[in-house]
Formats: structure tokens, sequence, C-alpha cells
């Protein structure tokens, strides 16, 4: 190849690039998205006593996201990983530290009850009729 070929095809290299990673960038933080999101509905079901089903569904359909999108980075090269990883963890700390709604009545009482349960068991007196 002459020297004006390795130019330009330098040229175009750098060009796809430029575009490349913000398109990982971007496309990391909704991988990210999915999978926070999908964790926080898991955490509501196991916490709520949601069906069991439906926690492992949400289980697979999380990491199965993150696989398929962490596995097209990686078929783009380094940097295209490195970017895509890059929003993955700008959205965890933006879900993470942004207020969240409060819970639900319902999500509380199963926490409350749970609670009561263990303390009970562990005190060995039985737990109160109204902690049920």
């Amino acid at each position: 190849m002459d020297e004006r070929a390795m130019m330009t095809l330098d040229f175009m290299q750098g060009q796809s690039m430029s575009v490349l990673l913000p398109v990982c960038l971007l496309a990391g933080m909704a991988l990210g998205y999915g999978y926070f999101r999908t964790l926080r509905m898991t955490t509501e079901l196991v916490v709520t006593r949601g069906h069991p089903l439906w926690a492992v569904a949400l289980t697979l359909a999380r990491l199965g996201l993150m696989v398929v999108g962490l596995h097209v980075a990686v078929q783009a090269g380094a940097l295209a990983l490195l970017a895509t990883l890059a929003g993955i963890l700008i959205t965890k700390g933006l879900m993470v530290h942004r207020p969240s709604s409060p819970p639900s009545h319902s999500a509380t009482d199963g926490v409350t009850q749970a609670l009561s349960q263990h303390a009970a068991c562990s005190s060995g007196t039985p737990a109160r009729e109204d902690d049920r």
C-alpha cells in the first residue's frame, strides 16, 4: 500500500472512532439503565413477596441484556468496550444517588413483618398476631 492510501485509511478509522465512542457511551448508558431498572424491579418483587418466577425471569433478562451488550462492545474493540463500561458506570452513579420515591405501603409491611418474625424466632417468643 502506498503512503497516500495509508493516510486515507488512518483518517477513515479516526472518523469511525469519533462516531463509535459516543455511540458506545450512550449505548452503555442505556444498557446500564436497563440493568439497574430491572434490578430495582426484582428487588421490589422479592421485598413484596411477588411471584418468584417473575423475579427469576427479570434476573435472567437483566444478565442476558448485559452479556449481549458487552459482547457487541467487545466486537467493536477495546476503546468501544471502555466507552460502554463508562456509560454503565455513569448510569449506575445516577441511579444510585438519585432520590427514589418512598417505598409502597405493602413493601414496608413485608419488611416489617419479616423483621418481627425474625425477632420472634431469635428470642424464642411467638410473634404477636398484629405483627403478622
